[in-house]
């Protein structure tokens, strides 16, 4: 689901800012080479364990999972996983089989453009531009399929996943994240894994169709344009990524606002992502927000805090999503989206608080309310990889934003991680 700050593109993110044409460069090299992908690393890596994997058991060191959010160029790397590796094509075809299935259950203002996925793969040229793109009901289904194609392409190059659950100590995923985190702890493989991936792509894809339902098609007035452009902002939209406060102080800020004008429940600020110790998030009315930057930004200006509007069209993580209680429960349902704590073979851990959803007796409603509605704490997530000792962790994307995040909450812990999405970490997984 581009930020824009002193001269960056900006994407919709639940993260930080990054330099996405740099990113989309990045991205867009073959990583293997459209031919070279599946003969030069499949074939060689599908009948034996990888290198990294027998090096990592024979040190003594445990895997720890992870799945990014939001904010990152994923088309460009969803489409590379389509066009150079071969072994994902059931992969694509239960995807948008999928999809093509909920279709008749949406209503078209939302999303006027589809969920046509495997045009837009087949000719990227002629996809949506990046506002559609980067819409709460398309960037979160794009996300999901970018990140879990990441992990199934790994499984085929020597990381099957009953290798990956024996070795694992946990897993977890940054505010979307944690769905896919969910679903590859399930620890399933072949028909048994597409029958549960299909079930979590459409409670994926629900997520953010009712949080675009619940909020409303996002259009900002000329007013609210005019007052961030009087103030050297653009794109205004629900959340905002504040970068040079502490939690604490922006804590306070955002209840000093709050207080100032009155403004308590659905009308409120609220801070949703606490990412880092200095990187954190608001959600709320874009016009509230605008008040927040005008009240403080001579003190932000001195301070060099960054203030960045994130390109998406809700507001996740708080409670201005409280109401798609009324609707995401029937569509879970409806579709079957059902699981217990002891359905995981290993440790999914909490986005909002830690626990292991091991220990719950249902994971479906809380997985749905940590996603939408409760606030996201990156360093609670992230606490069991933090403070265990001799851990390896692979992040599967998208991008390497959710790699730097964690590695920004590790603190003095000499735990790697590696990304998927990275060409350069690849090579190491892949040796």
């Amino acid at each position: 689901m581009k930020l824009q700050s002193r001269g960056l593109e900006r994407s919709f993110s639940l993260n930080i800012p990054i330099d996405l044409k740099q990113e989309e460069k990045r991205i867009a090299k073959p990583r293997l080479g459209r031919k070279a992908s599946f003969n030069d690393y499949s074939i060689r890596h599908s009948m034996a364990i990888a290198n990294f994997l027998n090096e990592a058991k024979a040190q003594g060191n445990r895997l720890f999972l992870q799945f990014g959010g939001q904010g990152s160029p994923w088309l460009k790397e969803l489409s590379k996983l389509y066009e150079s590796d071969p072994s994902l094509k059931e992969f694509f075809d239960n995807a948008f089989k999928c999809l093509a299935e909920e279709l008749p259950h949406l209503d078209k203002k939302y999303i006027p453009q589809g969920y046509d996925f495997e045009s837009w793969l087949k000719n990227p040229e002629s996809a949506p531009d990046e506002s559609y793109l980067c819409s709460a009901t398309v960037s979160i289904v794009g996300i999901f399929l970018t990140q879990v194609g990441n992990y199934v392409s790994l499984t085929h190059k020597g990381f099957p996943t009953s290798e990956l659950i024996s070795n694992a100590i946990g897993s977890t995923g940054h505010s979307q994240g944690v769905i896919p985190a969910v679903l590859i702890a399930l620890g399933k493989e072949g028909s048994e894994f597409y029958k549960e991936f299909s079930k979590f792509l459409k409670f994926v894809l629900y997520l953010g169709y009712r949080a675009q339902e619940q909020y409303g098609i996002f259009s900002p007035t000329e007013d609210l344009l005019k007052g961030n452009e009087e103030i050297g902002d653009k794109q205004p939209s629900p959340m905002v990524a504040v970068i040079g406060y502490s939690p604490t102080e922006l804590d306070e800020r955002v209840k000093t606002i709050n207080s100032e004008l009155g403004l308590s429940g659905l009308k409120a600020l609220y801070v949703s992502l606490y990412n880092t110790p200095d990187s954190n998030i608001i959600s709320g009315d874009p016009d509230k927000l605008l008040l927040f930057r005008k009240k403080y930004k001579a003190e932000m200006d001195e301070r060099k805090v960054k203030f960045v509007y994130l390109r998406t069209t809700a507001p996740f993580h708080c409670p201005l999503m409280e109401s798609t209680e009324n609707s995401v429960p029937k569509d879970m349902e409806r579709i079957g989206f059902a699981y217990k704590g002891s359905d995981l073979k290993i440790p999914v851990f909490s986005i909002f608080d830690g626990r292991n959803f091991q220990n719950e007796s249902d994971v479906a409603l809380p997985l749905f309310r940590e996603v939408l509605i409760k606030a996201l704490h990156w360093n609670k997530a992230m606490s069991t990889f933090a403070k265990t000792p001799k851990l390896v962790g692979i992040d599967f994307g998208p991008s390497v934003v959710s790699q730097k995040l964690t590695q920004a909450n590790l603190e003095s812990s000499e735990n790697k991680i590696y990304s998927a999405s990275s060409p350069k970490d690849i090579k190491v997984l892949l040796a």
